[in-house]
Order: C-alpha cells, then sequence, then structure tokens
C-alpha cells in the first residue's frame, strides 16, 4: 500500500484487480416486458455483494448499465475469483 500526498490531500493506494463489465442491452432490458430478466440481474448483483461482504477487498460499484468490480490482491486467487465473479454476470441461472 502506499500513501501520497497531492496538494492538501492524502490518497491511499493498494494492490487490487479490477473488472469493468458493460451489460450490454441493458436498456432493452429495462424497457422490457419481462420484468423476471431484470429481476435476476438485479438478484445477482445483491448476492454478489452479501458473498462479497465477508471478504473485506471485494468492492462493487454499479453505474447505470455498468458494473466495477476491485479485488484487493491478498492470497494470490484473486484474478480467479473476479473471473468467477464475471461468469456470475454473464451466465446468471449458471453454477459458477
Amino acid at each position: 500500500m502506499q500513501i501520497k500526498l497531492i496538494g492538501k490531500r492524502i490518497f491511499e493506494y493498494q494492490d487490487a484487480f479490477v473488472a469493468f463489465i458493460d451489460v450490454l442491452g441493458f436498456k432493452s432490458l429495462m424497457n422490457s416486458e419481462k420484468h423476471d430478466a431484470i429481476g435476476v440481474y438485479f438478484g445477482i448483483i445483491d448476492q454478489i455483494r452479501t458473498e462479497g461482504a465477508d471478504d473485506k477487498g471485494l468492492n462493487i460499484i454499479s453505474i447505470s448499465d455498468s458494473l466495477v468490480f476491485t479485488l484487493e490482491k491478498r492470497e494470490g486467487h484473486e484474478l480467479q475469483q473476479l473471473s468467477q465473479l464475471c461468469e456470475k454476470v454473464r451466465h446468471p441461472k449458471g453454477n459458477c
């Protein structure tokens, strides 16, 4: 972890993996009459947030039709964990 002072602000940097996911078709999903599909999508995001609450190294930011996952580098398996999270979003009904 690095700490830098820039002007009057202190910035703390840490090693982490980042995944940016652009959800293609999000607008049509929102406008669709298939409310189950959007419910499944948000249910998966909530599930990932709940599971990630146990691992303090996981952060999730949702911005409109995009998701940003960050996972602190700790044990060496983070890239695989991040890949599995992305697969959960990609294939919501699959067992990832």
